[in-house]
């Protein structure tokens, strides 16, 4: 899948614009159109700086133009199970969570990483569905105290794996804050999700998971 991004900024005596378009080359469908407008004076440099830094979150985010998109096309493609579209599958359980888009995403998490073991975005992905597969009770009986402690002890080593993999990482030590998270380390928790902010400032979703932590503890 191929996409273009073209941009356009208009300046008037006091309205800074930028527009962006993105198309999906091989269909030549337009899939995302932005306005960003401030403004004239003296931080219009700063204000293109912030304008590129929507656009990007509005385009590459995990819920953003294209990864909806894509999604849209490759699921409909029989047995495929690349990293990218895995990728797509664990953003789907996010947005329609049911026991059917999670064993999805694990059985096609687990297939990547039996490809590729020293994978951090799998690594990461397995430890947020170890997390979920405890908080939503998927593939654990109830009162199977046993079973959630083998499950909240691998998703601590699988995310603690994908930050030894790639610490510069944000998605992995949002993983490793989830982890800790749902074991109660509320303070090893929020620094986690601090240093998934740090390492990644423009993701709204990492920034309401530190707030949603920090009201937590």
């Amino acid at each position: 899948l191929t996409y273009h991004v073209e941009g356009s900024m208009a300046l008037t005596p006091d309205r800074l614009t930028l527009t962006s378009n993105t198309v999906h080359l091989a269909t030549n469908v337009v899939i995302d159109s932005g306005v960003f407008e401030r403004p004239r004076g003296a931080s219009d440099l700063s204000n293109t700086v912030e304008a590129g830094r929507v656009f990007a979150a509005r385009l590459a985010q995990p819920y953003g133009a294209i990864s909806t998109h894509a999604w849209r096309i490759l699921s409909q493609i029989p047995d495929q199970q690349n990293a990218y579209l895995c990728q797509l599958r664990v953003f789907h359980y996010w947005q329609k969570p049911s026991r059917q888009t999670y064993e999805e995403a694990m059985e096609c998490v687990a297939k990547n990483l039996a490809e590729n073991p020293d994978s951090a975005p799998m690594r990461a992905n397995l430890a947020f569905l170890q997390v979920e597969a405890v908080r939503a009770r998927y593939r654990i009986a109830d009162g199977d105290i046993l079973a959630r402690k083998q499950m909240l002890d691998e998703a601590l080593a699988n995310a603690s794996r994908a930050v030894q993999i790639a610490p510069a990482s944000a998605r992995a030590h949002s993983a490793m804050g989830a982890a800790y998270m749902i074991n109660r380390a509320f303070p090893s928790a929020v620094a986690a999700a601090r240093e998934a902010v740090r390492l990644n400032r423009v993701d709204p979703e990492l920034q309401a998971d530190l707030g949603a932590k920090l009201v937590q503890t």
